[in-house]
């Protein structure tokens, strides 16, 4: 199971790169609004969000320009009902965050923290998120990334 959520996370965050790649500028965040704080500094969604609820499976990732590419933070819960789902040890949920080609990873056995839907529906979800992500081998990732006071609210 945890990997379908990882999975899915991960494929959340190449259709967001595909989003956000293309030569005409950056997509419209009209999938709703992402918010958090990355290592205490305010970030927010700016060049898309992308969202999908598919076999109970939620996965939402945003990103914003940053120097050397796009900054993205993505996550994925198995939820069938609103409710609070861990990160890390044996949690039905995983968080992501990259930049340019560095990658850090919330999920079962390594980083923690939670997601939180407070609603969900076939059209759209909302709630909170809060991780801390440790290097993903094989990228030039190094320290954690640390999420907090996250926010969304997504349609589909």
């Amino acid at each position: 199971m945890h990997s379908r959520i990882r999975s899915a996370a991960f494929a959340t965050l190449l259709l967001f790169g595909a989003a956000c790649g293309s030569d005409t500028g950056p997509s419209d965040p009209t999938n709703g609004t992402m918010t958090a704080r990355i290592d205490g500094s305010s970030w927010r969604a700016t060049v898309a969000i992308v969202a999908t609820y598919q076999n109970g499976i939620l996965a939402v990732a945003g990103g914003d320009p940053v120097s050397g590419g796009t900054r993205t933070v993505g996550f994925a819960a198995l939820a069938t009902a609103p409710g609070t789902f861990t990160i890390g040890g044996t949690g039905p949920a995983n968080g992501l965050v990259t930049v340019g080609s560095s990658t850090w990873q919330a999920a079962a056995g390594t980083g923690s923290g939670s997601i939180t839907i407070t609603a969900i529906s076939a059209t759209g979800a909302r709630g909170t998120f809060q991780f801390t992500a440790l290097p993903v081998a094989g990228t030039p990732a190094s320290g954690t990334r640390t999420v907090t006071e996250g926010v969304f609210d997504v349609t589909f």
